[in-house]
């Protein structure tokens, strides 16, 4: 699968297995995408709000989600193949603390 989507909004999508090559999401919502097992090739989001999205399983080259607006897996996977932002990296670091199954003593 090929092309672009422009100010979509998907809820609750199976893309199991799937091929995404040469994929543009722009500003779109995609709410509880699941790519488990699938294989993404030159897939960006610019402006997208990706949330609980699942990837297990999925093998990835050059995707870029630097510019996704919003960034939230479902569990944490290896990530080895996806570039993101250095901010992305701390809004990654919650959902790593708990895919590791430790807690964080906040010291306010």
């Amino acid at each position: 699968m090929g092309g672009s989507r422009r100010r979509s909004r998907v809820l609750t999508s199976s893309l199991v297995a799937a091929r995404l090559e040469r994929v543009r999401f722009e500003r779109c919502v995609l709410d509880d995408l699941d790519l488990r097992d699938a294989q993404l090739g030159d897939v960006s989001a610019p402006g997208t709000e990706l949330t609980e999205l699942d990837i297990v399983g999925a093998a990835y080259e050059r995707v870029d989600l630097r510019d996704a607006a919003r960034l939230g897996f479902r569990f944490l996977p290896v990530l080895q193949g996806i570039l993101i932002s250095e901010a992305q990296t701390l809004e990654l670091a919650a959902l790593a603390t708990h895919s590791l199954g430790f807690d964080i003593e906040r010291t306010d």
